[in-house]
């Protein structure tokens, strides 16, 4: 994410939010070797494998989150499970039938779209 992303998604969390909801930007992902590829040119390097408990992917939206996850266009709104009043105003995304198909929303799913080198490049160097 660029630091305009962010500020993107915390003026829409602020006015779309209720009470306890989670907002995840559909954002593409980017493996350490994706950065290598992208900036590492003659750079040597050496693949050493995981050491101890490191992630080797990062889950942005859980199985059972999937449950009550609604598609927002550029962001995914997690509402909790306590809130459960049809009126409340959370559910405005729900009433247009916005819940979603379950999908694996991890880094390193297929599911998810990959940056390319170029938009990688861009996104670090402008943005």
């Amino acid at each position: 994410m660029t630091l305009d992303d962010a500020v993107d998604l915390n003026l829409f969390a602020l006015n779309n939010s209720v009470s306890g909801e989670i907002f995840i930007p559909k954002i593409k992902s980017a493996s350490i070797m994706d950065f290598i590829d992208a900036f590492g040119d003659g750079i040597p390097t050496k693949i050493i494998g995981a050491r101890g408990v490191e992630k080797i992917a990062e889950c942005l939206i859980t199985e059972d989150e999937m449950r009550s996850t609604y598609d927002c266009g550029k962001y995914f709104k997690i509402v909790p499970s306590h809130i459960n009043d049809p009126n409340m105003g959370w559910d405005r995304y729900r009433i247009s039938d916005n819940s979603i198909v379950p999908f694996k929303y991890t880094s390193d799913s297929k599911d998810v779209g990959r940056l390319d080198k170029n938009e990688l490049r861009g996104m670090i160097l402008n943005g």
